[in-house]
Parts: C-alpha cells; structure tokens; sequence
C-alpha cells in the first residue's frame, strides 16, 4: 500500500496525539489491574452494564453493550449490533494481554547484607533484567486486608511519588573482564533491590517495647504505599516499577519510549477502537467484543489466562442469552463464522543486532502493523483485505531459522479452544522486555485505524473463506 505524501503528514500528526493517550495511560497503569480498573471506567463512561459472572445473566438485547472482569486482572467489553441475527451473525474479537514482565515483592523474610535491608522478591516473566539496574523503583499492586468489621477487602494502589527500592549495579571496576563482557544477571543474587539501611531500627518513632523493630518490614512498607494497617494485611500482589514517565523521543517525536509496551499499547489503543466503534451500532449486524487476559507472561495458564475457559464460557454465554433455541448448534455455527485477531506486539529489526529475520521480511519502524506468519492462509488473505480497504501497511514477520523464538501470544491458545479462526498481528517494537521499551508513534494510529475498521467492516462476506 502506498501512502502519498499528504496521508504521511496526517498520520505522523494523529500519531503524536494517539501515543501521547497511550503515555498518559501506560503511566495510569503500572500493573494489570490498574489497566483493568482503568478500562472500566472508560467502559461505564460509555454506557457499558456490568454483568457478574456469578450470577444468572439477563437476556442480551441488539444495540446492548456490557462488560465483565474476572480476578479484577482480566476484562471484557461486548457490544451487539442493533440489526443482530443469531442465525446471520457473527463475533468479531480483538484478543490480547495486559500484563507484562516485572519483578514482584514475595512474602518470603527479607535479609540483611552488609548493614542493608532487602527484601524478597520474585521475577515474573522473561524480562530484560539488567535494564531494571540503577532505576528509581517504587510499589503499585493489590493487596488484601481486613477491613474495621473483619471481613476481606481488597485495594488497588500505586505510590508512584515514592521511590523506595532500587537495584544498584556493581561499578566496572570491581569487574573482571569477562564478566564485563558476559553482562550476566544472576536472578537470585543479583535483583535483590535495597530498601533502606539498618539504622532505621533505631530512628524508629513508635514504641516497640523492646521487641524487635518490624515498623520497617516489607508489609509495613505496602501497608504504608497502599494507606491500609499492614498488620491487618491478608496477602499482595506488588510489583516493582519505574518512576520515570513514558514520553515521545527522536528529533520529530516520531518514537514511543516507555515502561509495558509489551502489551499495554496494544491493550489502549484496541480499547479505544472498540469503544469508538461502539458509539454507532445502528447498522451493525454482528457481535464485537474487546478481551484483555492475564498471565500471558508466565504461560496463559489460569483463572484469567488464554489457556483457561475463559473465552469459551464467555462466547457460550453470550450465545445462551442470544438464541432462544438450540444454543449449541447456533454456538458451533456461530463460532465457524467468527474471526479473533490476537494482538500483541512484534520484533523491529534491530539496527545494531542484525539477522534476526528473513531477509527481505525484516519489520521496520513507520511500516505498519506486524503479522506473524505461521497462520493459516485464509486468515492473513482476510487481514490483508481489510488492511488494504482501510489502507494501512502491513508487514508479514518472517523469523530466521534457527534456536530463535519470536515469542508466543494469545492467539493459538485461543483458536484451539474455541475453533475460531485467529491471527496474530500488532505493533512492532525495539528493546522488548526492556524496563523502557520503543515503538513508533506512527504505527500506533495506524493500527487504531485497522482495528476500528476491522470491528466494521468483517462479517459474514467472508464466510467462504472460513469454510
């Protein structure tokens, strides 16, 4: 597809306005649930009802928009379209992940090491670990407590003006050279941040009564960042993150540099197509549906993840209160008719680290939207003609062979539960999994465009292809 010069200019502009949303928002959420929490909001301002998946849900009416949570770390958001048939109509899904590698407080007892404290933690994902060094760290999560009547409670938190731990590099002098050279981290000696000195002991302002000071414990120091009485906390969810705010960087502010690309940028900005298209449902014959999982860093395998029945009790349901009869045959149809593209984030081709894709199929910045390409033939010929009508780029990523892996996703996980033909597509990015990652604006809003377009334009034209 080619882009003239005037389309150019529009996109580079409506870039920077749609990557300065995804910095505010990225710096909202500092963990999956802060982006769950903050999807809900967006999703009530625009009219979506809350349905518990614990209770008896009512019947689902053409024009209606809900949303559900599950774990307060996973959501949806559902829309149907006023002209809707059960026997005609379709689910068109964007499917993706919110949350991302970081380094989590654990309760284990935290040690001591030459007169400083250092508490217990536990890495979560696969992340670039030495770039977590010499960064100003503070605390955001969930934690459960008891509340004044004694019963559970939970609260979402972040202290994002407290930086309370950091991990210090070791100076290049006390280095031999081929641990210059190595950079290896030692995960279990090396990533235990400092949280403050023993002194502190005796600076306490409380009255211990002789007891051992625990004013400074790793509870107290949640309980402290969450505003709730540690001594009545239950158990957490605390993860470690940077202070520093996302921003644009490059001579044109043509790049996104910021902490949980990988996949909040996928998650922000498919939520923001999903709830623009949902604003006009009058001539929409299908059922669209926006699903951010959890625990895709670590497998996919939970309550919230993609290998769980989440997706399949979500589409049954929605078939059950949809179709007054035969709901597993409407069920099974419906799905053959249905399409899921799963969204997460793809490898730039490195400018200093060469050879990681085939050449001529590398991804660059400012090219487009990435598709991976082991997927089925007929799915990536729909995708691209939904690319192609919406004239946005696409780049088809082809991994060099060898020991490399570019990384799993939501989608098969997805496809093979449900029978629901999928495809992997995103944004592609430099330094993934890096504390700070980049990617470029420009893309951004373009794959705004593909998914809003793809939210209206798939429907049942493309039957034959899914036979």
């Amino acid at each position: 597809i080619q882009i003239s010069k005037m389309d150019q200019k529009e996109i580079y502009e409506k870039g920077l306005i749609a990557s300065k949303k995804v910095c505010e928002a990225i710096d909202k959420c500092p963990t999956n649930y802060h982006t769950v929490q903050l999807s809900k909001e967006l999703l009530e301002k625009k009219g979506f009802t809350f349905l518990n998946e614990q209770e008896i849900w009512p019947k689902l009416v053409p024009g209606g928009k809900y949303y559900l949570t599950r774990n307060a770390s996973a959501i949806v958001g559902f829309c149907l379209g006023k002209k809707f048939s059960v026997e005609k109509g379709c689910m068109k899904i964007i499917g993706t992940h919110c949350d991302s590698p970081c380094i989590k407080l654990c309760p284990g007892k935290e040690s001591k090491k030459n007169g400083c404290i250092l508490p217990s933690v536990q890495l979560y994902g696969g992340g670039l670990w030495q770039t977590w060094l010499d960064r100003d760290l503070c605390l955001a999560g969930r934690v459960v407590y008891k509340d004044e009547q004694g019963n559970l409670a939970a609260k979402v938190f972040h202290d994002k003006d407290n930086p309370v731990l950091k991990i210090p590099n070791i100076a290049i002098h006390l280095m031999t050279q081929k641990q210059r050279q190595a950079l290896e981290i030692n995960k279990e000696n090396h990533l235990r941040p400092i949280l403050e000195t023993d002194i502190l002991e005796y600076l306490c302002e409380k009255d211990c009564k002789g007891k051992k000071c625990t004013c400074y414990c790793v509870l107290s120091l949640i309980g402290e960042a969450a505003g709730v009485d540690y001594t009545k906390i239950v158990d957490f969810d605390v993860s470690l993150a940077d202070i520093q705010k996302s921003g644009l960087v490059g001579r044109k502010k043509e790049f996104i540099s910021a902490p949980r690309l990988d996949n909040q940028v996928s998650c922000h900005v498919c939520l923001d197509s999903f709830l623009d298209f949902s604003d006009d449902l009058e001539e929409d014959k299908d059922i669209s549906i926006y699903i951010a999982f959890d625990y895709e860093e670590v497998g996919s395998n939970s309550l919230q993840g993609a290998k769980s029945n989440f997706m399949e009790d979500l589409t049954k349901r929605i078939v059950e209160r949809v179709a007054t009869e035969d709901h597993d045959e409407h069920y099974r149809a419906m799905m053959r008719r249905s399409f899921l593209l799963s969204v997460d984030v793809g490898h730039i081709e490195h400018t200093s680290w060469h050879g990681h894709s085939q050449p001529g199929n590398e991804l660059l910045f400012h090219k487009g939207l990435c598709i991976k390409k082991e997927h089925h033939l007929s799915s990536l010929a729909i995708v691209e003609d939904i690319a192609f009508k919406c004239n946005v780029p696409i780049q088809v990523l082809a991994k060099q062979m060898g020991d490399i892996s570019v990384g799993g996703t939501v989608g098969p996980h997805l496809c093979a539960n449900t029978s629901i033909a999928t495809l992997d597509i995103g944004v592609g990015l430099m330094g993934m999994h890096s504390i700070r990652e980049t990617g470029s604006t420009y893309d951004i809003y373009l794959s705004y465009l593909f998914y809003k377009y793809f939210l209206k334009e798939f429907d049942n034209k493309y039957e034959d292809m899914l036979n």
